[in-house]
């Protein structure tokens, strides 16, 4: 049902805003979890995660800020390449779960 609302509503609007605003709350409950498993039972994966999180995070304010550091190289292609450290930061972490 939330996908079908939200692939409705980002038929007629197209914004970077809206996307933030629907993946923003499933990070900050993973931020949260990851972080507690981090403090609470010194998970390895933990700091990996909550970095790729806080990066991806950077990478979203910069797409929504419209950064552009050179003509040639816009706030979205920015956007990406900080983007690919944040998932190469939650691959780390991925890889370091184990089941209990």
């Amino acid at each position: 049902l939330k996908f079908c609302l939200y692939a409705a509503w980002m038929a007629v609007h197209d914004d970077f805003l809206y996307v933030i605003l629907d993946y923003a709350p499933s990070l900050l409950v993973v931020l949260l979890l990851f972080a507690w498993s981090g403090l609470r039972r010194r998970d390895p994966a933990a700091p990996w995660v909550v970095a790729g999180i806080l990066v991806s995070f950077a990478a979203a304010a910069i797409q929504a800020a419209r950064l552009a550091p050179h003509p040639l190289f816009n706030h979205n292609d920015l956007y990406h390449v900080v983007q690919m450290v944040a998932f190469w930061l939650l691959c780390r972490g991925g890889l370091l779960l184990r089941d209990r």
